[in-house]
């Protein structure tokens, strides 16, 4: 018990220095802004979602809630203030009654139907609203052989209304992850998204250009957490060649987890992220936006 406080000390101080170091390296290009969203009560938030004029945006815990608020813009279009409009437990409906979920992505249509992934165990979730429990959308078998802490964190959903979920690990620590699709009310894969070094997807969202954009995260205790964008052409369900539009060094950012795209008031294509403190003081809870390129 000793060993793993002591452990635990350690990695907690390592990782409050390297914080600290934020902003010394120069973000990537299209850099914006980041917002403090921590005065929002707003631990663990795993996933993100912005309304198409940036004014808006709900949040997803992996504590199994979710919280909505408005965002203030300046004349630069960086966020300058928050504010919450609404909190709301998460569950699931099951033969025990509601339960907890461990909420990681977040989609939601344009008839506002609201659906969530999850680990432990692994599956997709259907909310007519958050104060609703949610309903699995099917479960293949794939599902129940992810591991409890890397199952289903990247969620999106495509123009025709098709969900897209991702794993963030894969029974091997070699070779692609596995797209799936729900199509005719299964899950089956329908492409494999290639691994870059040790970067695993966290996040994924589809653009108002109709392309897929990943959100990949890697962690070295030496340095913190990095960050890449991806973007993908995608057609009848296949994936184009890969384009990576951010890459961050180590430090830079937090534990950026989640992803929304929009367009500015300009036509600007927007990345918002948003930042998992895992409900640890030293860690950062925050909004971090980039401008695109088409």
């Amino acid at each position: 018990m000793r060993r793993s406080i002591v452990v635990g000390l350690i990695a907690a101080l390592c990782l409050s220095l390297f914080q600290f170091r934020t902003g010394k390296a120069a973000p990537a290009d299209g850099f914006l802004g980041h917002f403090d969203i921590k005065p929002l009560a707003a631990e663990g938030l795993s996933a993100v979602w912005v309304s198409a004029d940036g004014d808006r945006f709900i949040a997803i815990s992996d504590r199994s809630f979710a919280i909505s608020g408005r965002l203030t813009r300046d004349s630069t279009g960086r966020i300058s203030g928050a504010a919450l409009t609404g909190r709301e437990q998460l569950a699931v409906q099951t033969k025990a009654g509601r339960q907890p979920i461990d909420s990681e992505g977040l989609a939601i249509d344009p008839k506002g139907e609201i659906f969530v992934s999850t680990e432990g165990p692994a599956r997709v979730l259907q909310f007519a609203s958050f104060a609703q429990a949610g309903v699995p959308i099917g479960k293949p078998r794939d599902f129940g052989k992810l591991p409890t802490n890397g199952a289903l964190e990247a969620l999106a959903i495509g123009p025709d209304g098709t969900l897209f979920t991702v794993p963030e690990t894969t029974r091997r620590d070699t070779g692609p992850f596995p797209l799936y699709a729900n199509t005719a009310s299964a899950w089956r894969v329908v492409a494999q998204i290639p691994r870059f070094d040790d970067f695993l997807p966290v996040a994924a969202d589809f653009g108002p250009d109709g392309q897929l954009y990943v959100l990949f995260r890697d962690f070295s205790f030496v340095g913190g957490f990095a960050t890449r964008l991806v973007r993908y052409k995608i057609n009848d369900q296949n994936l184009g060649p890969d384009q990576t539009l951010i890459e961050t060094p180590f430090g830079l950012h937090g534990n950026l987890e989640g992803l929304s795209l929009w367009r500015n008031s300009k036509g600007l294509l927007t990345a918002t992220m948003i930042s998992d403190d895992n409900g640890n003081f030293f860690q950062s809870a925050e909004l971090v936006e980039y401008h695109l390129p088409d």
